[in-house]
């Protein structure tokens, strides 16, 4: 048995929950889809401990608690969350993990460093539970359960071939883990400043599978091109299972993240630059041969007229 700790990203978060609930709310999900192996465990009992990090200081919040949830398709389902809105973020530096790296973020980069689902210890889910009240502060209760399925069913949307060209194109596919010793000094940068502390040469010890961090051995590495000059822009870092992160051009400096299948913004970026990148990434993604559900556009977002769902 092994429970997990779970990050519900900040966009997904706001679809699920009014702007005007707070702390002591019960968000009354059932549901957490991912195909992630960490949740492996779970099929000997546990429970899915949803998190999310909320602006503007970083606090990382208990979104809620998924008690033995039991797997079908790509989705894990429980009986519906009683535990209220609740701020962990006073334990944040005990928590310790299986695999004992405990949790250590650079400022800002918190949910990025959540992105991977990480299992938890025994006394990591008694910390956690301590700080959860046995009677919701609060009277409101938010019923989540359909925004957080539309949100994240990243198969299902069926977009159309489009001859639509944004200002961005994918371009140059590379797997950092299978070339170390040829990485750039900005390539080796970038893929160390999704690892944490933990090194590459380490990671590529690992057993995917078993060791948490050991699916990032099959990240891809993907440049994002300017259509009309054909100056690189962005690097794009993808990893097991739906989530990433967008670089600015050789920096580790990051102007989305991707978390759950969805854009997780760092930076302003705005509808334009949200239709460039989904066009891009829906004729980039299988000339690639990246898995094209990784990253999951509306209709809305791609550009598509309702008649043409």
């Amino acid at each position: 048995m092994s429970s997990v700790l779970a990050i519900v990203s900040k966009a997904l978060f706001e679809k699920m929950v009014p702007k005007a609930v707070d702390l002591g709310a019960v968000v009354d999900t059932d549901s957490y889809m991912s195909n992630n192996k960490t949740f492996d465990g779970l099929k000997d009992g546990g429970a899915i401990f949803l998190v999310t990090v909320r602006p503007p200081k970083e606090a990382l919040w208990l979104v809620g608690i998924l008690e033995n949830p039991k797997k079908k398709g790509d989705t894990w389902s429980a009986s519906p969350n009683v535990a209220p809105l609740t701020d962990i973020t006073s334990i944040i530096k005990k928590l310790k993990f299986a695999s004992g790296a405990g949790l250590k973020a650079k400022k800002g980069a918190l949910g990025m460093s959540l992105q991977t689902p990480r299992a938890l210890t025994d006394d990591d889910e008694k910390l956690i539970r301590g700080l959860v009240k046995s009677k919701p502060e609060s009277s409101q209760k938010v019923h989540a359960n359909d925004a957080y399925m539309k949100a994240v069913d990243a198969v299902v949307h069926k977009h159309k071939p489009s001859a639509k060209v944004g200002k961005f194109k994918l371009e140059n596919r590379r797997k950092p883990f299978e070339t170390i010793a040829k990485l750039k000094p900005f390539e080796r940068a970038q893929v160390q400043s999704v690892l944490g502390k933990t090194t590459i040469e380490d990671v590529a010890k690992m057993t995917p599978g078993e060791d948490e961090e050991g699916d990032l051995q099959a990240m891809d590495m993907v440049d994002v091109v300017d259509t009309g000059s054909g100056a690189v822009i962005y690097q794009m870092l993808l990893w097991p299972y739906g989530d990433g992160v967008i670089l600015h051009n050789e920096t580790t400096n990051a102007i989305s993240g991707i978390c759950q299948h969805g854009l997780d913004p760092r930076e302003e970026i705005g509808k334009a630059w949200t239709r460039d990148l989904a066009l891009a990434w829906l004729e980039g993604a299988p000339r690639l041969k990246l898995w094209k559900g990784h990253i999951d556009f509306s209709a809305e977002q791609v550009g598509e007229d309702d008649d043409d769902e």
